[in-house]
């Protein structure tokens, strides 16, 4: 079986100048960023030659030209694959919330039927490609950045060229500067889907009739020029202002870009402490992002949550790199990021976690990094309590805390050599119900 992965995205600046009917006069530009939520599309093998497709319905046909799903249908014609297989679909977020969906999908289907092949295809490739099944073979009135992000991930600038030219430049800057940008970003969900076609159908016209479309556009990709300046100097603090100039060109673009209601969020997010924002995608419902300082985030999402709107948590995509700091929060220079964070928006509690996510470790209220050996003492107490009299192993390296605790909770403890092997096996044989590491290994004989 083959599984492949692909990130939804929220486009920043410059949205539009990536249609046809612009960059043919004039080259696009956006500044635009893959987000950790995801499209898994999984291909397999079939007992016949029959196709069977499962997304919000299933679908079971003997011949490629009766699937009705336009996308997977199309793009198993490019991939060469028609028949005898199993293909499904799974979205960690719905379509027509303005996220891409439609793009993302068609990349990742043909990502995992390439691999079904024993093709590998390059990023860009499989992006053109996913451009010509969506723009030229079904005539989609869309731009080309969806596909184009979500085959490369991360933090991208792209361009567009009259010739179809597309270059994808990776955002270079410090990792603070990246991390402060997305962390000034808050998804809500408004609650309307929409179907973008008959918005942007109306934009593409108005960029080829009206010159007020045209400038516009203009003014967009240089806001996203200015924006890739900026970023790259490591200066993150002009997001909101850009984006909210950004967002009243857009409404110029078509008549339902926005509503009175949408209108209606975006001044209350704005009310309670954004410094900019806008409907992500073609617009006319779907999110709302808004640039939140650290020191509002409380009061716009109360704003939010007063309208009904439902807060989406987004970070980039994760980068197996760690390109930040290495993984090891026991290492003080790693904890500084997550310290500053916790007293700058004014957290009651920090979590930290390493690499693989074996270990966590702790944060307190006023930046403290709370030692092991005392969480160790803290979650005996815990597990004393719901087993009176029971056993807990703990770390030779641990101070008092860890045995006095525990003896005045009436429990016994006793050393263990540290390591998960030995651990898990001393707790089976004393039959311990908690067990604990300095280093921030936590045992639990029931794995709460």
């Amino acid at each position: 079986m083959i599984i492949s992965r692909t990130p939804f995205r929220v486009s920043l600046f410059g949205g539009g100048s990536d249609f046809r009917e612009y960059y043919r006069r004039t080259p696009g530009a956006v500044l635009t960023l893959a987000i950790n939520r995801y499209m898994y599309v999984t291909v397999n093998k079939r007992f016949d030659d029959t196709i069977r497709v499962s997304y919000t319905r299933t679908e079971i046909v003997p011949r490629l030209r009766d699937l009705q799903h336009e996308l997977i249908r199309e793009a198993m014609r490019v991939a060469d694959v028609t028949k005898g297989v199993e293909i499904t679909t799974i979205a960690d977020l719905p379509a027509g919330i303005g996220l891409a969906s439609s793009s993302v999908l068609t990349v990742g289907v043909l990502n995992a039927l390439f691999a079904y092949r024993g093709q590998f295809v390059p990023a860009g490739e499989l992006a053109a490609l996913a451009c010509k099944i969506e723009i030229d073979v079904l005539g989609k009135p869309i731009g080309k950045q969806d596909q184009y992000i979500a085959a490369h991930g991360g933090f991208q600038f792209v361009r567009f060229y009259g010739d179809e030219r597309v270059t994808v430049e990776p955002m270079y800057c410090r990792p603070e500067t990246a991390q402060a940008v997305v962390e000034q970003l808050l998804l809500f969900y408004t609650g309307m889907t929409r179907a973008a076609g008959s918005v942007l159908a109306q934009a593409k016209r108005r960029m080829t009739t009206r010159t007020s479309t045209q400038d516009a556009i203009d003014r967009l990709v240089g806001i996203a020029e200015e924006q890739r300046a900026r970023v790259a100097d490591n200066d993150a603090t002009g997001i909101g202002a850009a984006l909210d100039e950004a967002w009243q060109l857009k409404k110029q673009m078509a008549t339902r870009v926005s509503s009175s209601l949408l209108d209606g969020y975006y001044d209350r997010g704005r009310k309670a402490g954004a410094t900019g924002g806008k409907i992500v995608g073609a617009g006319g419902g779907g999110c709302l992002l808004l640039v939140v300082p650290p020191q509002a985030r409380a009061s716009v999402r109360k704003a939010m949550a007063k309208c009904g709107l439902d807060l989406k948590e987004m970070y980039f995509e994760p980068d197996g790199e760690f390109p930040d700091h290495e993984p090891n929060p026991l290492l003080p220079e790693n904890r500084a990021m997550i310290i500053d964070r916790v007293k700058s928006t004014g957290a009651d509690l920090g979590i930290a976690w390493d690499g693989d996510a074996d270990r966590c470790f702790f944060i307190d209220a006023s930046g403290e990094f709370c030692d092991g050996d005392f969480i160790c003492a803290l979650l005996a107490r815990a597990a004393l309590r719901k087993n009176p009299g029971a056993t807990i192993l703990y770390d030779p390296r641990s101070s008092r805390a860890v045995p006095d605790l525990v003896a005045a909770e009436g429990g016994r403890s006793d050393l263990s050599r540290v390591g998960h092997a030995f651990f898990k096996a001393r707790m089976r044989e004393e039959r311990a119900v908690f067990g604990g590491e300095v280093s921030g290994h936590y045992y639990f004989r029931d794995f709460w």
